[in-house]
């Protein structure tokens, strides 16, 4: 008979091996998080900047619009992605609470401790789960805003676009 035992991690490693995964959960989030912030910032100084130029005066709006669309696309994404990653750090942080609970590994408990503190402490708003969201949401009411107004001045395009 072969023996697996060797193959198996225990409590204590899963513990240890979780609470890792969900430190890098949480360590991934914010770079992502801040790297969509400034693509999604210099697309908004894109329009801006296209709007002062004449030189291109022909064709200018048509691009606002199109960078207006890909900050839209790129706000859904964020969205996406940061929900995506809260489920992750969620489902992670409830395997490791209640294998503290459950298995009683250790006298201190810091995710089950921290869940029953953080309410205490900060509110639902000021939590990475909702900052992560609203953000995203707020550029994408802003594109979605911009795209809106740009097209009041694209009927001059719309032989254009009938081909």
């Amino acid at each position: 008979m072969i023996d697996n035992s060797k193959d198996k991690m225990s409590n204590v490693d899963m513990y240890k091996e979780l609470s890792r995964i969900s430190s890098f959960l949480e360590q991934i989030r914010w770079p992502r998080f801040n790297h969509l912030l400034v693509v999604n910032t210099i697309l908004l100084i894109f329009i801006g900047v296209l709007g002062e130029i004449e030189s291109i005066s022909d064709y200018k709006t048509l691009a606002q619009a199109a960078i207006c669309v890909m900050g839209a696309f790129f706000s859904i994404c964020w969205i996406l992605l940061g929900w995506r990653s809260s489920k992750y750090l969620d489902d992670c942080n409830d395997k490791i609470e209640s294998m503290e609970e459950k298995d009683k590994l250790h006298n201190i408990k810091p995710y089950t401790d921290f869940k029953k503190i953080r309410p205490k402490c900060a509110t639902k708003i000021t939590s990475s789960k909702y900052i992560i969201t609203l953000v995203p949401l707020m550029f994408l009411a802003l594109f979605v805003f911009l795209f809106i107004d740009l097209r009041l001045y694209l009927h001059p395009f719309q032989d254009f676009f009938k081909g």
